[in-house]
């Protein structure tokens, strides 16, 4: 397959040979930032679910009595915060991993410390709020 200069078609989108099965495709900064948008919005949606909808219905200070009666009664609910929980840790690595592509051209260095500190930064139900 022959390289081609990568052209853009006026509206910023790039178009570039690529040599699996000999499509042409189209990447944008623009399309990646938008789909960045998206997934912080999801992230924003099961993030702000989990953590304040369904920990504090749950979650009693200084209680533990009560919280393991609010466990008890509202199984349905833990399920579901456990699992908005995780679909939001699961977003928030493809979102480093779509911002990473996006800034690696900026600084490459920064772009990776990035992705690290997202992978390795303590994600879930923080009990500090609600004390």
């Amino acid at each position: 397959m022959i390289a081609t200069k990568p052209a853009t078609n006026g509206d910023g989108l790039t178009t570039a040979q690529t040599p699996v099965g000999g499509r042409i495709i189209v990447t944008s900064p623009k399309r990646g930032a938008r789909l960045a948008g998206v997934l912080y919005l999801l992230v924003g949606i099961f993030g702000g679910f989990a953590q304040g909808f369904v920990y504090p219905k749950i979650y009693v200070a200084g209680n533990a009595a009560t919280t393991a009666a609010n466990l008890i009664a509202n199984s349905g609910l833990v399920r579901l915060g456990v699992v908005a929980d995780f679909f939001d840790n699961t977003i928030w690595v493809f979102l480093a991993l779509i911002l990473y592509r996006l800034l690696k051209h900026v600084n490459k260095g920064a772009a990776r410390a990035m992705v690290v500190l997202v992978a390795t930064a303590p994600r879930g139900p923080m009990p500090w709020p609600y004390s």
